[in-house]
């Protein structure tokens, strides 16, 4: 008999305004950053305090040049804004950091798949699902410990 898969966590949407970013496990904490998933008529800005709220793309970009966002591709979402690149935390990149030999598909849905999460299907699943991937991700990394010189 063969033991049962493991489930990906549920996608959960952060409910508290006072809620502190999640651990990423051996006492990593994610930053106070907001989320950021741009669709093609709109964005969803989860504010580094959890609070979802669904803007305009315009709005979105005003917010992203001001607070740099946790995001998936950059150039893609600035390309979503209609604006230049700005700062950002690319989960994109920091998965080829933590996994360099695997491949993603660039988007949020790729990024799911590649880290066994469930795959988010609305804009809101998609930005709460990305502080559930850069939790996965440094989980992973913290995982390993420190790195010795041979």
């Amino acid at each position: 008999m063969t033991p049962p898969e493991p489930q990906s966590p549920p996608l959960t949407e952060p409910s508290s305004a006072n809620a502190s970013p999640p651990a990423a496990g051996n006492g990593i904490r994610l930053p106070e950053a907001p989320a950021l998933a741009a669709g093609l008529r709109a964005a969803v800005w989860i504010s580094a305090d959890g609070e979802p709220d669904q803007v305009d793309l315009t709005e979105a970009a005003r917010r992203a040049r001001a607070t740099p966002p946790l995001l998936c591709h950059a150039p893609t979402v600035a390309r979503r804004l209609g604006c230049d690149r700005f700062p950002a935390l690319d989960l994109l990149e920091l998965f080829a950091f933590v996994r360099p030999a695997a491949f993603a598909a660039p988007t949020l849905r790729g990024l799911a798949g590649a880290l066994g999460l469930a795959e988010p299907h609305s804009l809101d699943q998609q930005a709460a699902m990305l502080s559930l991937a850069a939790a996965r991700l440094l989980g992973e990394l913290a995982a390993r410990g420190p790195e010795r010189d041979p």
